[in-house]
């Protein structure tokens, strides 16, 4: 079996997705399936390459538009394609300009990560596009029930829709028994994730004005600046670190070490969460905002950390208090966070049921 994945990016360049995207083809080359991936370079000249085994196509980009990658070569990615799958990755309108120019044979899947939200204009113009390649495909695929419920495009073709959540690889676990070093005597809060608009840090910088303990910020983005000084002026900026970007043994014992992992994100563009399955394969309780998404998949409440509506920085404020205060109950959210993990959100299930639909496919 032979798949053409058309993504966004290369790691570790963006986000979940990328992170999702090469995790599954790393798995499904476990399983004898070869796998080519076609991403855009953020920007250069392109180049080929192989991520332990899987063959990288990263075509020249000249930056972007609107989210958009510009790459002229991407249209004629898919031209004379052989695979006997192509798998894009949505949203991304380049790699379904691909498919239109190429028109390849293979069967068509579409793992349909979000809704375009925030470039509203930008979705009007897609749509069309966007309807025909889901009408053409064998198969799309959802992370969450929830985001099929609340998106107006999934539920369209919710027919043709599977459900097939996002997995990670367990950390090491000598990263997890050495924790970061933190401040004694303190609650210690971890946000993990990149400084735009929708993420809601400000919402979290305002919460942590009614809590006691110190905020790590790991992530970098176009709102690092702002943040500095919303910090500044809400008198919180000795108590908050900004990391920047953190290598993978940094991020695991960062996470080893907080009390909680905060994820304050305002819209459905947060479509799943990645960082909340990595808190809870570290077993970490969670505190993230109520979102119809694959957010309300991961966290159950009192189960494994607590939901709060987006943009209330004083609910978010007392679920941080009680985590801060309840140690013990901490401890207990941080260990059924674990237990959910190893039995639902692995990368080896979420590779199992991708290779198992490419079996009933072709």
């Amino acid at each position: 079996m032979f798949v053409t994945h058309f993504g966004k990016y290369a790691s570790p360049v963006g986000g979940g997705m990328e992170i999702f995207l090469f995790t599954l083809c790393r798995g499904l080359m476990a399983r004898r399936v070869a796998c080519e991936v076609i991403v855009s370079q953020d920007t250069g000249t392109g180049q080929e390459y192989r991520d332990l085994g899987v063959a990288v196509r990263c075509l020249r980009s000249f930056g972007e538009f609107k989210s958009l990658p510009l790459c002229p070569g991407g249209l004629l990615a898919l031209t004379g394609c052989h695979a006997d799958i192509v798998h894009l990755h949505h949203p991304n309108p380049l790699a379904d300009l691909a498919y239109l120019v190429g028109r390849p044979r293979a069967r068509l899947v579409v793992t349909y990560h979000s809704d375009i939200v925030t470039q509203r204009g930008w979705a009007a113009v897609h749509r069309p596009l966007l309807h025909w390649i889901l009408s053409r495909a064998a198969a799309i695929v959802a992370t969450s029930p929830q985001y099929v419920d609340s998106s107006p495009v999934l539920s369209r073709f919710r027919e043709k829709v599977t459900i097939i959540p996002l997995g990670i690889d367990p950390p090491p676990a000598e990263w997890l028994a050495r924790p970061w070093p933190r401040p004694s005597g303190e609650p210690v809060f971890l946000f993990l994730g990149r400084l735009v608009p929708y993420k809601g840090v400000e919402v979290l910088l305002r919460a942590l004005t009614q809590v006691p303990g110190r905020l790590w910020v790991a992530g970098s983005g176009p709102l690092k600046e702002s943040l500095r000084r919303l910090a500044q002026g809400l008198g919180v900026a000795h108590r908050v670190e900004y990391l920047g970007r953190v290598t993978e043994e940094e991020k695991w014992r960062r996470l080893a070490a907080c009390d909680a992992v905060v994820l304050p994100s305002r819209t459905r563009a947060e479509a799943f969460g990645i960082v909340l399955l990595e808190a809870m394969a570290a077993g970490r309780p969670v505190v993230a905002s109520d979102l119809p998404s694959g957010v309300r998949l991961l966290v159950q409440e009192g189960i494994n950390g607590f939901l709060v509506p987006p943009g209330d920085d004083q609910a978010l404020a007392a679920a941080l208090r009680r985590i801060a205060s309840h140690p013990e109950e901490a401890r207990e959210l941080g260990a059924a966070g674990r237990e959910l993990f190893q039995r639902h959100y692995t990368a080896d299930t979420m590779v199992a049921n991708y290779y198992h639909l490419y079996q009933r496919l072709i």
